[in-house]
């Protein structure tokens, strides 16, 4: 994952993403980014301030696709639709 400078369109930083990663979601709130890896059937999650990936879940069989909505994170994969309560997750009792 390439993180790009606008003005001068060079890339300002890397994180370790993996290769076949099929979706994103970016989390205002909590200044971080979301990865579903297809082949390692995971969600992860970077710190964007530290670009290291905080936690990490299993996402069922070959996740497609991601979304944020509030303070839950839904996956479309092979095992059907999952949540994930961000809150909990996180480790919070109320969103920030």
């Amino acid at each position: 994952l390439s993180e790009v400078d606008l003005k001068t369109f060079t890339v300002s930083r890397v994180l370790a993403g993996e290769r076949f990663a099929r979706g994103l979601a970016f989390d205002a709130t909590r200044n971080a980014l979301y990865e579903i890896t297809y082949f390692s059937g995971k969600v992860r999650a970077f710190d964007l301030a530290s670009g290291e990936v905080r936690w990490e879940l299993s996402a069922g069989g070959r996740p497609d696709s991601v979304t944020l909505a509030a303070d839950t994170l839904w996956i479309n994969s092979m095992a059907g639709v999952l949540s994930v309560d961000l809150a909990q997750v996180w480790g919070q009792t109320e969103m920030p």
